[in-house]
């Protein structure tokens, strides 16, 4: 797996550490999801789909968009956060992820915006885990 020390502020919200969720639960995106800025702060519900030895965990996580994708050009649609990576894989091998953009309100179910593929981001001074994606449209 190739993965890159990251020592610089994130393109959303500098060295702010209140930016980063509960459980660094986070991630960067490239180009296609970056939308000039207007990326920031969204959420993304992820689940993994396959890789290699089945390197799968039941289930979905939510992240949250905190920087642009460090690479030109970028390896995948999403950079996981190591912590994000590690909830979804039992591995640290590239894997095949689902995800789906969501609004949360307060109180209420999240509201699913749309869905695509995505991968991975990472804390200040953290790795960055590259992966590539399907294109599979559905998250249960």
């Amino acid at each position: 797996m190739c993965c890159v020390c990251v020592d610089a502020a994130t393109k959303c919200n500098g060295n702010r550490q209140d930016q980063f969720p509960p459980g660094n639960l986070f991630v960067a995106v490239g180009e296609g999801l970056w939308d000039n800025g207007a990326a920031c702060g969204r959420r993304y519900r992820l689940r993994c789909l396959s890789g290699s030895n089945k390197p799968c965990k039941d289930g979905t996580i939510d992240v949250k968009v905190v920087d642009f994708c460090p690479k030109s050009p970028c390896p995948s649609t999403v950079l996981m956060s190591s912590d994000a990576f590690a909830a979804i894989s039992r591995s640290d091998a590239k894997i095949n992820i689902e995800y789906v953009q969501y609004v949360s309100l307060s109180g209420a179910s999240p509201l699913i915006s749309f869905a695509s593929s995505s991968s991975s981001s990472s804390p200040l001074s953290s790795i960055y885990m590259y992966m590539y994606l399907s294109n599979s449209n559905i998250l249960k």
